[in-house]
C-alpha cells in the first residue's frame, strides 16, 4: 500500500458477538488511523420505559435487557430499589442471589469462552466446525457447564429465561432444597470439566495488544465481587458503588447504539469489566 493511499476495511456483520456489531477501519501507510466498532441493534430506551413505574416493577422490566444475562441487570434494579429505600437483605437471601447470579457466570462464560471465542483462537468459523476438526470433547464439556448454569437460575429463578423469582427485597418464594441438593453431583462433574479445559485454554496464544485505558471494576475485601464492592481502577480509583455516576461520563457516538464511557474529569477512555448488574444498581 503506498503511504498516501487509504485503504477501508468493513465487517458488516460480527456474528460471534452477544448482539450484532460490525467493523470498519480506516488506514494509510501502515498506521491505524481510526476504529468503529458498531453496534447496531435498536435502542429500546429502557430509562424511558422505567419512569413512571411502581419500583418493584424495575428488575422484571430490567431483565428484558438481555437474554443471555437477565439476572445481572434485574438483582441490578432490585439492589438500586433496596438501596433508595434503605433495605438491607440477610444473609441467606443475599447466598441465594450470590448462588443464581453464579449460575448466569457459568452459562454465560461458558457461552463467550467456548461457543463464540475459541473458535477465532483456533482457526475455526465456529463451534460446530471447532467439534468436526477433534475438539468435539471440549465443545461437549461446554455445553455439560452451561447446563449447569442454566439449571441454577431454573431452580433458584423459576425459568433459565428472564427469571421470574427475584423481587424487590429478596425472592418471591424459597427454591426447592431438594432440587438445590440434587445439582450436587452436577456441579462437581462440571467443575472437573472446567478444571481439565483450563489447561487447555492457558496454552493458547494470545496477541501482544496493549490499550491505553483504564480498567475499571468492583473490589470486595472478602469475596469475590459480584454483587458488592467498591469502584476501583487500575489509575488509583477507589470509590464507593455511589460515586459512579460522578466518576464516569457516558456519551453517544453517532456510528453507534452503544454507549461509551469515560472519566469524567479527564477525558480517559475506560474499559469497564464490572459486572452488568453492578453497574445497573449504580445507574438506575
Amino acid at each position: 500500500m503506498s503511504a498516501g493511499k487509504t485503504r477501508i476495511i468493513e465487517v458488516d456483520t460480527l456474528a460471534r458477538v452477544e448482539g450484532e456489531g460490525a467493523l470498519t477501519l480506516r488506514i494509510r501507510g501502515g498506521r491505524l488511523l481510526g476504529a468503529e466498532l458498531r453496534i447496531y441493534e435498536p435502542p429500546r430506551f429502557f430509562e424511558a420505559l422505567l419512569r413512571g413505574r411502581d419500583f418493584r416493577e424495575a428488575p422484571d422490566i430490567s431483565a428484558r435487557i438481555c437474554g443471555i444475562c437477565p439476572i445481572a441487570y434485574q438483582l441490578g434494579a432490585a439492589q438500586a430499589m433496596e438501596d433508595a429505600c434503605g433495605v438491607q437483605v440477610g444473609a441467606g437471601l443475599r447466598a441465594l442471589r450470590r448462588l443464581i447470579y453464579c449460575g448466569e457466570w457459568i452459562e454465560s462464560h461458558a457461552l463467550h469462552v467456548f461457543l463464540l471465542h475459541l473458535p477465532d483462537f483456533l482457526g475455526m468459523p465456529d463451534a460446530v466446525a471447532l467439534a468436526e476438526a477433534g475438539h468435539r470433547d471440549t465443545v461437549q464439556a461446554a455445553l455439560r457447564i452451561r447446563k449447569l448454569g442454566n439449571a441454577l437460575m431454573r431452580v433458584i429463578g423459576g425459568r433459565e429465561i428472564h427469571p421470574v423469582n427475584l423481587k424487590v427485597g429478596g425472592f418471591w418464594r424459597a427454591p426447592d432444597a431438594e432440587a438445590l441438593q440434587a445439582l450436587l453431583p452436577d456441579i462437581g462433574q462440571a467443575s472437573d470439566a472446567m478444571l481439565r479445559q483450563l489447561d487447555r485454554l492457558t496454552r493458547l496464544a494470545f496477541p501482544d495488544f496493549t490499550v491505553d485505558c483504564e480498567f475499571l471494576a468492583l473490589r470486595h475485601d472478602g469475596e469475590y465481587a459480584i454483587t458488592e464492592g467498591r469502584l476501583v481502577s487500575s489509575r488509583g480509583v477507589d470509590l464507593p458503588l455511589e460515586g459512579y455516576d460522578g466518576l464516569l461520563t457516558e456519551t453517544h457516538v453517532r456510528h453507534s447504539t452503544a454507549l461509551q464511557s469515560r472519566r469524567s474529569d479527564s477525558g480517559t477512555p475506560l474499559t469497564c469489566p464490572v459486572t452488568p448488574g453492578t453497574l445497573a444498581a449504580a445507574a438506575i
